[in-house]
C-alpha cells in the first residue's frame, strides 16, 4: 500500500511540473490557425480563464477575507490540471504514445 501511495504523490508532483510545459504548448496551438484542438479542450480553456479574470467569485474576498483568495487559487489550479490532462490526452492521441 505505501509502494502505491508513493507512486501517486510522485504522479502528482510530475503532472504539477508539467503544468507550465503544457498550458504554453496549449496557448501556442490555440493561436495557431492552422492547428486544430478539439472544441472541448478550447472551451474549458477559454472557460478557465474567464473564470480567472471575472469579478463573479463563489467565495468573495470582501466577506471572507484570505479564504475567498484561496478558493479561486485551488478551482484555478484544478482547473488548468483538467484542461493540461484533455490536452495531454490529444498529444497522446495525435503521436501515437500509449
Amino acid at each position: 500500500m505505501r509502494a502505491i501511495q508513493d507512486q501517486n504523490r510522485r504522479c502528482s508532483l510530475k503532472r504539477l511540473q508539467d503544468l507550465p510545459f503544457l498550458l504554453r504548448r496549449l496557448l501556442r496551438e490555440m493561436l495557431n490557425p492552422q492547428r486544430s484542438l478539439p472544441l472541448v479542450v478550447k472551451a474549458r480553456t477559454v472557460l478557465s480563464a474567464i473564470y480567472l479574470i471575472s469579478p463573479v467569485d463563489i467565495i468573495p474576498e470582501a466577506i471572507f477575507g484570505i479564504i475567498g483568495l484561496l478558493d479561486d487559487l485551488v478551482i484555478v489550479l484544478v482547473c488548468f490540471l483538467h484542461v493540461a490532462a484533455l490536452y495531454r490526452s490529444v498529444l497522446l492521441y495525435r503521436h501515437g504514445g500509449s
